[in-house]
């Protein structure tokens, strides 16, 4: 695994907690729009559904995905700030940390950090580079295999 594969998987994992947090704030609202009807005659037929239960217990299970996914996520980044850490390059750290860490865009890490985009390419290309090639971090990847 290369270091840019193995930080993507941090980017990938908070993006995709993004996207499921998104589905619960869809669910919850749904949630609010089911009314529970009450009628005069208690019969019921075995076709109806209990819409409100089924909504309920999914949000249930969506929180349950998001609140594993965010265990992971901490540890994903508590490592991948170690491995970044061990560059000796404070401009290496910054384009890593803003990248991989803090979802930020290519612009929006040119623009903080006053270099072109061509600039942050290269310090990028060097930086994963430089991380690939520390021990720490080649023992990482042993360890996760």
């Amino acid at each position: 695994m290369t270091a840019k594969e193995y930080l993507n998987q941090i980017r990938d994992l908070d993006i995709l907690i993004d996207r499921k947090q998104a589905a619960l704030d869809r669910l919850r609202t749904l949630s609010m729009s089911i009314s529970v009807s009450v009628n005069d005659n208690p019969i019921q037929t075995s076709g109806s559904k209990d819409k409100m239960g089924d909504t309920v217990s999914r949000i249930i299970d969506v929180q349950d995905e998001i609140n594993a996914d965010i265990d992971k996520l901490v540890g994903m980044r508590i490592e991948a700030s170690n491995l970044i850490d061990q560059l000796n390059k404070t401009k290496e750290i910054s384009v890593l940390y803003m990248r991989y860490l803090e979802k930020r865009s290519w612009d929006e890490i040119a623009d903080e950090l006053s270099y072109s985009l061509r600039r942050i390419f290269e310090i990028h290309g060097d930086a994963l580079h430089n991380l690939e090639k520390s021990a720490y971090f080649r023992s990482k990847i042993c360890d996760m295999m």
